[in-house]
Order: structure tokens, then sequence, then C-alpha cells
């Protein structure tokens, strides 16, 4: 028994095949254009309604560049005894551009710093300081004193405590009567 042959569909021609194309590049097109509009709506919503939080998140991925001096070696005399070596220094800066209101906290934070039997100059420079540039507040802290304004930190935006060293003479300290200046080691730095 013969096979019988399904009826062909329509003919294919030119018009028929061009249908068919219009149709699936306005189907692919449409969906081009719904995941464009999502995504531009999205990046609307991030740019508009969360600047406050990225704004926020920028400012903290800033660099800060600062310099840090390298620790000095310690000079000897002959016999082992230090004559030049480093301490420990501690200092508190404030950054004015990370404060919300920096005269008005400048002024608060010189009566906390008033305690402090260090240099303390925060009036002045805060409304002539430029950029993220640090301003020092007090240095020559003890530790107990650097230790209570660090626990501090979170509560106090823009202050910044640092430890360094600096330069220490104990010859210095127990040199004779008729001495009028420090020996002359490490350059008089």
């Amino acid at each position: 028994m013969p096979r019988r042959r399904k009826p062909a569909g329509p003919p294919v021609n030119q018009s028929t095949l061009q249908n068919r194309y219009d149709r699936r590049s306005f189907v692919v097109g449409a969906m081009g254009a719904g995941v464009g509009t999502l995504l531009a709506t999205r990046m609307a919503y991030i740019a508009i309604a969360e600047n406050e939080k990225y704004a926020t998140e920028a400012e903290s991925n800033q660099v800060n560049l600062s310099l840090i001096p390298p620790r000095r070696g310690w000079i000897l005399d002959r016999n082992g005894a230090p004559l030049a070596s480093n301490r420990a220094d501690f200092r508190i800066d404030i950054i004015p551009e990370r404060m919300a209101n920096p005269s008005r906290r400048s002024r608060s934070w010189a009566r906390c710093f008033r305690s402090i039997p260090a240099r303390c100059r925060i009036s002045g420079q805060v409304e002539s300081s430029r950029g993220f540039q640090p301003i020092e507040v007090a240095t020559g802290l003890d530790y107990e004193k650097f230790a209570a304004i660090t626990v501090r930190v979170p509560e106090m935006p823009g202050v910044i405590p640092q430890r360094g060293f600096s330069r220490f003479y104990p010859t210095a300290e127990r040199r004779p009567p008729g001495r009028l200046c420090r020996p002359g080691i490490g350059g008089g730095i």
C-alpha cells in the first residue's frame, strides 16, 4: 500500500519567510528592550533612592595618604649603653572633612582635650583647613589618655588617634650640671 503524503502547509515563498523573520525579530527585540528597561530602572533606583548609602560607602573607600616616618635605630656607646633610642609618641589628629559640623564639634572636643596636658590647637585651624588634611590636636599623651580617646573613636567621627615614635636621648637627662645642651647625636633631631 502506498504511503500517503501529508498535505504540505502553505507554500514557502519570500513573503512567508520575511513574515516569520519579522515576528521572531520583534519578539527578540521586545525581550532585549524589557531587560534594558529593567536595568535602567534598577540604575535609577540605586542612583536616586539609595544615593546616601552609596555616598557614605564611597567616602569610606577613600585612600588616606599619610607619611609614616620609619623607626630610627638605636645609637649605643662602646659599653652598650643607649645614647639615643626611640620612645612611643601618642597623638590625636582630626580631619574636619569627616565631621558633620566641624566648628561645633571642634569646640566640644576642645573642652574634652583641655584635660590633656599637651599642646591643644583646635580653634581657628578647622575653618582654614582644606581637603582631608589632618590637624594635630594633642601630642605627647600618655598611654592611658590615648587609650581613653581611642575607645571613644566610633562616636567621634573625624578623630584619628595615632601612635608613632620620637627620638629619645637618655643621656641628656643625666648630663652633668655644666653642660647646657644635649650631645650632638643623630644630627640634632
